[in-house]
Order: structure tokens, then C-alpha cells, then sequence
């Protein structure tokens, strides 16, 4: 949730996020340095009051996760 961002912000900060888990490493861990993490985001900005509720909201940003996920790994994908 990202009160008063637009689409365009939103994406920006999914990028950010997106190269800061990728950037992660778990070798202190324990693991082995080919350890990674990556992660998968769904947006959904409103525009002009589209969406009536904050459920409707939600569950675009659900099936704007689901997209980008079942694009593969490490994707962000935007409901708007």
C-alpha cells in the first residue's frame, strides 16, 4: 500500500525493491553464495475512482500479481 502514489511512482518503487532483495546475499547465512531471492509485484493504482471499494482495489493488485508471477520469476506487473 502506497497512499497518494500513482501508477508510474508505484512501478518506480517496485523497481527499487526489486533490485534490493536481488541484491541480497546469504552467505553469512550459511548458504551458498548461488542463493537467491527474487520477487514477483502486482500494482493496481486508482485512476479517477474506478475501483468503489478498497477490496476491488485489492484484489486487482491480486490479480496483478498473479499475472506477473505466471510471467515468471523477478516480474512486476501493472493492474492499471
Amino acid at each position: 500500500m502506497l497512499p497518494g502514489f500513482d501508477a508510474k511512482q508505484a512501478e518506480l518503487m517496485a523497481e527499487y525493491i526489486q533490485l534490493e532483495i536481488n541484491s541480497l546475499k546469504y552467505t553469512d547465512l550459511g548458504l551458498d553464495e548461488r542463493v537467491t531471492v527474487s520477487v514477483s509485484q502486482g500494482i493496481a493504482a486508482e485512476v479517477d475512482g474506478q475501483f468503489r471499494t478498497g477490496t476491488a482495489l485489492l484484489c486487482a493488485a491480486d490479480t496483478a500479481l498473479y499475472r506477473a508471477k505466471a510471467d515468471g520469476r523477478n516480474r512486476i506487473n501493472l493492474s492499471c
